[in-house]
């Protein structure tokens, strides 16, 4: 089969983007790079185990799952079924929270799932070190997967806990990250397909969305050093609703916004 034949295909299946999606089939099922498909555009792949993709995503499973990993920052991340789907947006909490860490700084990833946030952080800032939190030990076997595929071992460390448990202890932190599930009741009505396959325990966040968010600063609001920041994910749509808790907590809010101008991470400090 050819690039040409897979892209048919897979748009056949119901791809959106039917040559993203066939450039990260070749390049997880077969090592070949977007740029060498391109250029040779002739080359035939193994009929069989595309095939067997393609059945995959007739099911509506993600590519990612398919080839088990996704592309985060500048690093590699080994997914399975417990895992959410890094996304390119979500960079955004990484590279701020680079920037907040003073020199040999603490930080904790909240919800970490695969780890791409606080591994990337660890990647991005060798000189701190954190440790992730996630209540999914199927999860977390990838996130310690990662952490060492990435170099990062030795920098970060993973609990396997529920982050409205207090699962910090008594631990203090400069930077507090978390990408919590922050999909409302009626939104969760409305996900693709493909978003349904990844775990709800990732996604639905309660009502209003912002349920996980709620516990994560009464649980751990605390853990955070003097000065110190929480960064957390957010729904575009829930900016207004995100400040209005935070201040219930006793945080300043300010919301930043990602690459498409929208809202996207709740930034907060303890009201002096």
């Amino acid at each position: 089969m050819t690039r040409t034949e897979l892209i048919a295909a897979l748009s056949a299946a119901g791809a959106e983007d039917a040559a993203s999606e066939a450039a990260i089939l070749l390049d997880g099922l077969f090592g070949v790079s977007a740029a060498s498909s391109l250029i040779d555009r002739n080359r035939q792949y193994d009929g069989k185990i595309l095939a067997a993709a393609i059945e995959r995503r007739q099911r509506k499973e993600p590519v990612q799952y398919i080839v088990g990993k996704a592309y985060f920052c500048n690093e590699v991340y080994y997914l399975n079924s417990h895992c959410l789907i890094p996304r390119a947006d979500t960079e955004l909490l990484v590279t701020e929270a680079a920037r907040l860490l003073p020199e040999n700084g603490r930080f904790a990833d909240l919800f970490c799932g695969s780890g791409c946030v606080g591994i990337s952080l660890a990647c991005m800032r060798k000189d701190c070190c954190g440790v992730g939190v996630d209540i999914a030990e199927g999860a977390l076997e990838m996130a310690r997967r990662n952490a060492f595929e990435n170099g990062a071992d030795g920098r970060i460390s993973f609990i396997c806990g529920d982050v409205a448990a207090s699962p910090l202890g008594d631990e203090r932190f400069h930077v507090i990250t978390a990408n919590p599930p922050y999909i409302t009741a009626a939104e969760m009505e409305e996900l693709a397909p493909e978003v349904l396959k990844e775990p709800t325990l990732a996604l639905y966040g309660g009502e209003d969305g912002l349920d996980l968010f709620r516990a994560m600063l009464a649980a751990c609001g605390d853990n955070l050093e003097k000065g110190g920041t929480i960064l957390c994910e957010i729904g575009y749509k829930q900016g207004e609703n995100a400040t209005k808790v935070a201040a219930e907590y006793g945080f300043d809010c300010v919301i930043l916004t990602d690459l498409g101008g929208n809202p996207r991470v709740a930034k907060l400090t303890r009201r002096i």
